[in-house]
């Protein structure tokens, strides 16, 4: 049964509203089902099943939740809000599982290409690394607004569906999730380890995931452990 309309919308918003919540869970209902196939038929990775239970078992739940809140009619608000959140976090879940399986189809790192494309544009990385590292003030500053970025999407959706603006809060989502999908197909086609690694300067902790994506290029890894 579909959730109540929430009230915060006009009666000509409610059908676009829907929509895009289809079109979101549509995603994330591929996205599952081609990791499903994938891990099935044509790979050897395997997925460690705690991790990968455990956080499908906390979206579940808030899915329930919200699905409680929206066909008791008790607060539309908080359905539409928990369904966001579940929705963002299964999409993290097969989304994360995508990009590991595509990044063993084994596509050359392309990390020189994009240093020549930074030079050809004048970026010029190493001068803004150097910049930023000389200030640390501001290299805190952003380490920290990087390592705390899933916090504030968390956040941003939670004041989007508490204050009711709700046609906004799934707008916000949809669009996440869309350059989510796109950001690891072209991370797959287009696998780099980082500008650090690349010119072998000290990272601080930022590209600690290059292991992890070295093993699965080279096809080293065959346990995904969803617990990290």
């Amino acid at each position: 049964m579909k959730p109540l309309a929430p009230t915060a919308l006009s009666s000509a918003e409610e059908p676009l509203y829907w929509r895009r919540h289809q079109a979101m869970l549509g995603l994330i209902g591929a996205l599952a089902i081609i990791d499903i196939v994938w891990l099935a038929f044509f790979t050897d990775l395997r997925i460690g099943l705690g991790g990968l239970a455990l956080r499908l078992g906390i979206a579940g739940a808030i899915g329930l939740v919200a699905a409680y809140y929206g066909i008791s009619g008790r607060s539309a608000r908080l359905c539409a809000t928990l369904l966001c959140v579940a929705g963002l976090m299964g999409l993290e879940i097969f989304a994360t599982i995508f990009n590991y399986l595509a990044i063993r189809i084994g596509f050359p790192f392309a990390d020189a290409s994009f240093a020549r494309w930074s030079d050809a544009l004048g970026i010029g990385w190493l001068d803004y690394n150097t910049f930023i590292m000389s200030r640390p003030w501001l290299a805190i500053s952003l380490h920290i607004l990087y390592l705390s970025s899933v916090v504030q999407i968390l956040l941003a959706v939670l004041a989007l569906g508490f204050t009711g603006r709700l046609a906004a809060l799934l707008e916000i989502v949809v669009v996440l999730s869309v350059t989510s999908v796109v950001t690891v197909v072209v991370g797959a086609m287009l696998p780099g380890l980082g500008a650090h690694h690349f010119y072998g300067i000290p990272d601080q902790g930022a590209a600690g995931f290059v292991p992890a994506i070295v093993a699965s290029h080279d096809r080293t890894m065959t346990l995904l452990d969803m617990d990290k």
